[in-house]
């Protein structure tokens, strides 16, 4: 009788353990997974939301959402980028088809501008936290983000777009725990690179994209 006690005993402090071990390992997992939530960015779309201030009473900054027409982003990046393509160089988002567009958009946090008048997407820029990539050992280290598919409608350059999506990426890439936000252009895009000089970007290195038929620059900015 006594036996039997005392293995009834043995067992509910083994199950006991047991159970606790597997609450700890849970918690473990929890916050594993709660940890590669963070680095995958889906935390970050929440700071970036916070981010999308602007003084402006004509355009909204915001997130894409689900009912934004994909065709009506994929429109104004070809307007954007055709000027380029009329100067011979061939950027993709001068030819990109909506499926494209939603390829690259996918692989980041796309921002977009509408016009509040007419509902219209004016603007564009997709930001993309620090993540391996190829092609550039600039763009690979840990702690540089990238932003690309920058793009305003011709109709509404000049009134500032640009420069407030390009301080909101460097918001979030800083929210995300980034030091360097980069991004890559062509080298002869000279107008572009002196107006990022000025903004305290500096060159990295070149880069030869084999889609490109030009020379790329990486430019990128410390984060202070």
């Amino acid at each position: 009788m006594l036996e039997l006690v005392f293995f009834r005993f043995i067992y509910a402090k083994i199950c006991f353990t047991f159970t606790v071990e597997m609450h700890l390992y849970n918690i473990f997992k929890m916050r594993f997974f709660i940890r590669q939530i963070v680095r995958l960015g889906f935390i970050s779309r929440y700071f970036a939301n916070k981010a999308l201030f602007s003084n402006s009473h004509d355009f909204e900054y915001r997130l894409l959402k689900n009912i934004d027409s994909i065709s009506e982003l994929t429109n104004l990046i070809n307007a954007a980028y055709r000027e380029n393509a009329e100067k011979g160089l061939n950027f993709l988002g001068a030819s990109q088809d909506e499926k494209t567009t939603l390829k690259r958009i996918r692989k980041g946090i796309c921002i977009v501008v509408v016009e509040k008048l007419s509902g219209r997407i004016v603007g564009t820029i997709t930001f993309k936290a620090p993540h391996r990539s190829k092609g550039s050992p600039w763009f690979n280290k840990p702690y540089v983000a990238k932003r690309n598919l920058l793009a305003v409608d011709p109709e509404f350059q000049k009134r500032g777009i640009a420069s407030h999506l390009i301080r909101l990426t460097e918001i979030i890439a800083k929210k995300h725990g980034a030091t360097e936000i980069a991004f890559d252009t062509a080298e002869s895009h000279q107008i572009l690179l002196n107006f990022y000089k000025k903004n305290h970007y500096r060159f990295i290195e070149n880069v030869k994209w084999g889609s490109t038929n030009y020379l790329s620059v990486i430019y990128s900015k410390r984060l202070v």
